[in-house]
Formats: structure tokens, sequence, C-alpha cells
């Protein structure tokens, strides 16, 4: 299992990149190289220090999507800091335990938010490895995810992917969308 490395952080967390499709919401004037920058060095902040769910409850934490709606309406590099110090505020730390996810014991612990940390890292490496639209495809839509005969625990990938208020499908649109494979595992 892959390590949270500056390298990878890297890999993870590349500078926004264009839309992948012109039917993609066009973007604001001012975007700069110093405002990728900055929102790609909060994104990773982020990333390393702050839990996804917000509470106990799986409430989402909103920065990465505050962030970037942001960067899209052409903020300029100081603003990104500032999000990111109002967002932490409505966001708890991140867990430094970390339970190991493999893909032999992926399905034995779904739903159980003690493996968080470890499905991230899981799906960092997946999504690193195969590509975003290949895990898309095979955690998410593959007949699979959702259905299997001999599963102890009900799959319902798809579900899950729409819970929560559509919250991990956002983390799929703007990692897909903006070219940002941390937020693909963090969505995934």
């Amino acid at each position: 299992m892959a390590e949270r490395t500056d390298n990878l952080l890297d890999r993870l967390f590349p500078l926004p990149s264009a839309a992948p499709s012109p039917l993609c919401p066009g973007r604001f004037p001012g975007i700069t190289h110093a405002s990728k920058v900055a929102v790609t060095e909060v994104l990773k902040a982020n990333h390393l220090e702050r839990h996804s769910f917000t509470n106990e409850h799986g409430f989402h934490n909103h920065a990465s999507h505050h962030l970037l709606a942001a960067f899209a309406l052409g903020a300029p590099a100081r603003v990104f800091s500032a999000i990111y110090e109002v967002q932490m505020g409505r966001t708890r730390p991140a867990s430094k335990i970390s339970k190991s996810i493999t893909r032999e014991t992926f399905w034995y612990h779904i739903g159980d938010r003690t493996f968080y940390e470890g499905y991230l890292l899981y799906f960092s490496d997946v999504v690193l490895k195969d590509g975003a639209a290949s895990a898309i495809e095979e955690y998410i839509f593959a007949k699979s995810a959702n259905f299997h005969d001999t599963a102890k625990v009900p799959r319902r990938m798809m579900n899950r992917h729409f819970a929560m208020l559509y919250h991990p499908m956002i983390y799929l649109a703007y990692g897909l969308e903006f070219g940002i494979p941390g937020l693909v595992a963090e969505g995934e």
C-alpha cells in the first residue's frame, strides 16, 4: 500500500488541468499559474490534515468543493488559504489510525467508517495505477460492485456512491473535471 509521500501527493494532486470536454462549464478569467499552485497546495493539505467526514453521521467535508468552485471562478491565489482556514473550523482532523485494506479484504469492511483511511489509501493506489475511469467502472458501476451471490455484506456501491446528498459523486466529478486523481480517490 502506498504511503502519503510528497511524490504520491504530487501524483494525486497535480495542478488543475483544462476541462476534459467543451461541454464542461467554462472557467472564468483570472486563473493563473500562481492560483493553480495555491489551490493545489491547499487541496493537498486538506487531503492530509482533514477527514472527509465532518462528524459521526457521515456529513462530508466541503473544502475541496469550495476551493475548486472559487478556482473556476478565477479567484486569486491569496484566497485559497483563507477558504481553507474557514473550512478547517467546519471539519475534523484526519485520523492517524489507518486500518489496511487490500483487494482481498475490500468487501469485508464496506460501511465501517473506522476503515476510511485504509480505503482512501487503497483507492489512491487503484486510481493512480489503473486510472480514474477504470477505478470508477470497477468499483462503482460494475455488476460485481453492486450484486454478488456469496457476499456477506450487500455491496450496493452505486447506492453508496449516490448516498449522503451525492457528495461522493461531487468528489468524482471535480476530480475528473480538473484532472485531480486524489479527489477521485476521496470520492470512491
